[in-house]
C-alpha cells in the first residue's frame, strides 16, 4: 500500500520517541531506585520515599509525554490518509441530478 511509503521519517521519528519512552522507563526507573535505596541507607527514609514518589512520577510523566509524541505523529499520519481517501471517494462519486 501507498500509505507505509508516505511520511516514512515521521515514522521514524515516532519510532525513537517510543524507544526514549522505553529507555526513560528503564533508566529512570532504575535511577529512582538507586537513589532510595542510596538515601535509605545513609538512613534518610523519609527523604528516600519521597525521592521515590517524586522520582516515579517524574519518569512516568516523561515516558507518557513521549508516547503520546509517538502516538500522536501516527494520528496525524491516520488524518491525512483518511482525508486523502475521502477526497478521492468524492470525486469518484457520481453527482445527484439538480433539481
Amino acid at each position: 500500500m501507498q500509505q507505509e511509503s508516505r511520511y516514512g521519517s515521521l515514522r521514524t521519528i515516532a519510532r525513537i520517541f517510543r524507544v526514549l519512552a522505553w529507555i526513560t522507563i528503564i533508566f529512570g526507573g532504575l535511577g529512582v531506585l538507586g537513589a532510595t535505596v542510596s538515601g535509605a541507607a545513609q538512613g534518610a527514609s523519609g527523604e528516600a520515599l519521597v525521592m521515590l514518589i517524586g522520582g516515579g512520577l517524574f519518569v512516568a510523566f516523561y515516558a507518557l509525554m513521549f508516547f503520546a509524541m509517538a502516538e500522536f505523529i501516527h494520528l496525524m499520519v491516520d488524518v491525512e490518509a483518511n482525508t486523502r481517501r475521502t477526497a478521492e471517494a468524492l470525486a469518484t462519486a457520481p453527482r445527484p441530478p439538480s433539481p
